[in-house]
This record gives structure tokens, C-alpha cells and sequence, in this order.
């Protein structure tokens, strides 16, 4: 249990009054694998309830491949004091179970102060290994995660079609038919920042990365 790329667990209650723990640019990849529950391609489990204390992730992203049982999140795995900005994650999320709290950001989230801000999903959510048409975003059930603070959040599958009322889908056959004005467009101005890049090339676009890579990941380009 809590097993995560950079943190296996974050409590706030064991840090001092009003104390921020960043992750900043930064990233991960390969194989993360465990036989229980929270785990999360950056952290598996941020918990406490102390204010001031939030685990902020911001302008990150996870390429990983995560398995377990439950509460499995492409950044977070179970989520109770954080935030995160503009960051994305491409991972292969693999529940071995049909668990519900299973999602492309956050496995499963608790209401206290949370954002999630310009950030996005385009990976894969696996559930005893049948695609999930849910959980593009956050895991668990709609009245679970009604009081998430959310602005800018979106999806991106080439197989299915995501059943996620928490994020708007990449429209590709908007992008692919406007490569002129792509990401000038109010739908998805909230990547149009210094913190992002979008390619509009005639000969592929992307989804957005972080201006601190160097070129986009192979699983970002969409050829028209």
C-alpha cells in the first residue's frame, strides 16, 4: 500500500503550521507496481486535514504504468489535502479489481480543500482488464467528488468515449479541422500560457505539454 513515483505518502499532520510541500517540474515514468491500494504515479497517498499544509503538484506529469487493486490515480492514488496545476498524465492505469476508486488523476478524493486546475488525462483507465468508459479524471462515485474545485480539465481517448461529467473531451475533429487558429479557441484557452505548448504543424498537432520539455512525448502527437 501507498506506493508512488516520488512519495509513497504526504500527511500534512506531521508537517509544521502553514507548510507547502511542492512538486515542481518533474516526472515520471516506467513501472509502478504494488498488490494493495493508494498508488499513484507521483504520490500514493496525501492525507491530514492540517491547513496551510497542502501537497501541491504542479506543472508535472506521469508517463507510468500503475497496477493494484484500488484507490490507483495516474498522479495521486488517494487524495485528502492537495492541489494540482497544470499537469497531465498519460498513464496506463491497471486496477486488478473492479474497483470504482480507479481514475486518470486522482484514484479517490476527499472533501476538504482540493483543486484541480489546467491539467488533463489522455492515458488509459483498465479495470480487470476492460477499458473503463468512467474515471477519466477522478475515481469514486459523482456525489463523492460534487465539491472538487475544478477549472480547465479535460480528456483524451483515440478508443473510447469517457462517461466523466468532471472534464470536457478534446474535440480532435475540431482540432484537426482548424489547425490555423487551434488552441486560440476559448475551449481550450486555458493552455494558451507560457506554462504550455501546442504544436499546430500541417503535418501533426499535440495536446499540450509543459514549456519546460524539450519536444513532445510520441504519445502526444495526433497525426490528421
Amino acid at each position: 500500500n501507498r506506493i508512488g513515483g516520488f512519495l509513497g505518502i504526504h500527511s500534512s499532520n506531521l508537517d509544521g503550521p502553514n507548510t507547502e510541500t511542492h512538486i515542481l517540474r518533474s516526472f515520471v515514468s516506467g513501472n509502478i507496481t504494488g498488490p494493495g491500494n493508494q498508488i499513484g504515479g507521483l504520490v500514493g497517498s496525501v492525507s491530514g486535514e492540517a491547513p496551510g499544509n497542502d501537497l501541491v503538484i504542479q506543472e508535472s506529469y506521469s508517463v507510468a504504468n500503475i497496477t493494484g487493486n484500488d484507490l490507483l490515480g495516474g498522479l495521486i492514488g488517494s487524495l485528502e489535502n492537495g492541489k494540482i496545476y497544470d499537469s497531465y498524465s498519460l498513464a496506463n492505469i491497471n486496477a486488478t479489481t473492479t474497483a470504482t476508486n480507479v481514475g486518470g488523476l486522482i484514484g479517490s478524493y476527499d472533501d476538504n480543500n482540493n483543486e484541480i486546475v489546467n491539467s488533463y488525462f489522455a492515458g488509459r483507465v483498465l479495470k480487470s482488464g476492460v477499458l473503463a468508459t468512467e474515471s477519466a479524471i477522478v475515481g469514486g462515485s459523482e456525489s463523492a467528488i460534487s465539491n472538487l474545485t475544478t477549472n480547465g480539465i479535460y480528456h483524451y481517448s483515440q478508443e473510447i468515449d469517457y462517461d466523466d461529467s468532471n472534464s470536457t473531451e478534446f474535440d480532435t475533429q475540431n482540432i484537426l479541422s482548424q489547425l490555423d487558429t487551434i488552441w486560440s479557441i476559448a475551449e481550450y484557452s486555458n493552455f494558451f500560457s507560457e506554462t504550455w505548448i501546442v504544436s499546430d504543424a500541417q503535418d501533426s498537432v499535440t495536446l499540450p505539454y509543459l514549456s519546460w520539455q524539450e519536444k513532445p512525448l510520441p504519445e502526444l502527437i495526433i497525426n490528421p
